[in-house]
């Protein structure tokens, strides 16, 4: 991974709970789920296209990388590091990522589900 700005400080690579524009988090927060710092490895289970850039407003054809990652929750910055064992995925943009140990064919994801509103009939009482 090569996340290092042309004044060569490592700014890493942001690790996102989605590959949308919104990921659902409100505005007025950095939707991350973390930064993964340059030089360090990250497990990638599958790639996707998608519209977002990385830059909110820029859109145009990207790819991400699906990776294991073991955090879960919303932070701004906090630098983490993945295993191949982490429980929980995040998605990075491909940019920022290159082939370490293999040849770079990675699985493309399933589609994911849409979200529809799910209402479940309740059974009539017998009486």
């Amino acid at each position: 991974m090569n996340t290092f700005a042309d004044s060569g400080v490592d700014i890493g690579a942001v690790v996102r709970p989605c590959k949308e524009q919104d990921c659902g988090c409100a505005p007025s927060i950095k939707c991350r789920l973390g930064v993964a710092k340059g030089n360090t490895t990250v497990y990638a289970r599958c790639l996707a296209h998608s519209t977002f850039t990385g830059v909110p407003g820029d859109l145009q054809d990207t790819i991400w990388f699906k990776i294991t990652w073991p955090n879960n929750r919303i932070t701004a910055a906090q630098v983490f590091v993945s295993t191949v064992h982490d429980q929980y995925s995040g998605w990075v943009k491909g940019s920022t990522l290159e082939p370490e140990g293999h040849n770079g064919s990675v699985p493309t994801c399933p589609a994911e589900p849409s979200v529809e509103p799910f209402v479940q009939a309740m059974p009539s009482p017998t009486r």
